[in-house]
């Protein structure tokens, strides 16, 4: 567990980080992109849509992104979160939820959690090579050139065009699958699981401001 008795100090300590500087730098370049075209960037080989970036795919470059994008610019922030959240997978989602809820709540997670101390938070984690590797994750998806297909009103395999296939079930609730009751077991073990994660760290936030 990190010896902080307050996010006050444990984001001074990552603040005065060289590291998280020099990722605050390089992130500019993103902020560059994104403020010349709110769509793409302006390169006719290759058009980048700006709303779309690739994040890590490992859980601890997501968590240390996470963490990262309370200190960049708000526009940068923001699209990193955006495309954390939709990016995150099922693995520790509830801890993702947190993290990407603000920045008092990302320090006071990993204040809170028992997997690391301080110096394996900046030694391993919060390290240069770790961020770095997370720099080189991060770049916005090329736009798709396809055209779309105008839909004309007719379903190959239908006579009558006024009539559609009908989608098919999600997996998780196909036969043979999972149940139904199964399927709700596992929602509501996500959100006790949520809201426990959600009351150690209001109640940590609550008994530092004291």
């Amino acid at each position: 567990m990190l010896k902080y008795q307050s996010i006050q100090d444990l984001d001074l300590e990552i603040r005065k980080s060289p590291t998280v500087d020099n990722f605050r730098k390089k992130c500019s370049v993103l902020g560059n992109y994104v403020s010349d075209s709110p769509t793409q960037y302006p390169d006719t080989t290759s058009p980048l849509d700006v709303t779309r970036l690739r994040v890590p795919r490992k859980l601890k470059n997501k968590l240390i992104l996470a963490l990262l994008s309370w200190y960049v610019n708000d526009v940068v922030g923001f699209l990193i979160r955006i495309n954390l959240e939709e990016n995150w997978g099922e693995q520790l989602k509830e801890v993702g939820q947190i993290v990407l809820t603000s920045k008092e709540f990302a320090l006071t997670w990993f204040i809170i959690q028992d997997e690391f101390n301080e110096n394996d938070f900046f030694g391993n984690y919060l390290c240069e090579a770790r961020v770095l590797d997370i720099l080189n994750s991060l770049e916005f998806q090329k736009m798709s050139r396809k055209k779309v297909k105008k839909y004309t009103g007719y379903c190959r395999g239908y006579r009558d065009s006024n009539h559609r296939a009908q989608k098919p079930l999600p997996l998780d609730v196909q036969p043979g699958t999972i149940s139904i009751s199964e399927l709700e077991a596992e929602r509501f073990e996500q959100e006790m699981k949520m809201y426990s994660l959600y009351y150690r760290v209001t109640t940590f936030l609550e008994d530092s401001s004291a």
